[in-house]
């Protein structure tokens, strides 16, 4: 393992993925970020202010 592995081609895949669902619609429609976002709302959080991972990972 080393710090300049080149994971472009392992990552590919899932970008593509990632771009086809945010052309749909956007990821706060998603049905596991809504799921996430009520959580955070449970716990008193904002959710447009503390966005899980798999939300802020694509923006």
């Amino acid at each position: 393992m080393t710090d300049t592995a080149d994971v472009s081609a392992t990552a590919a895949p899932f970008r593509e993925r990632a771009s086809m669902r945010l052309s749909e619609r956007p990821e706060s429609e998603f049905p596991e970020i809504v799921a996430w976002r009520r959580a955070f709302s449970q716990m008193g959080l904002k959710p447009t202010q503390y966005r899980c991972a798999s939300e802020a990972l694509p923006r």
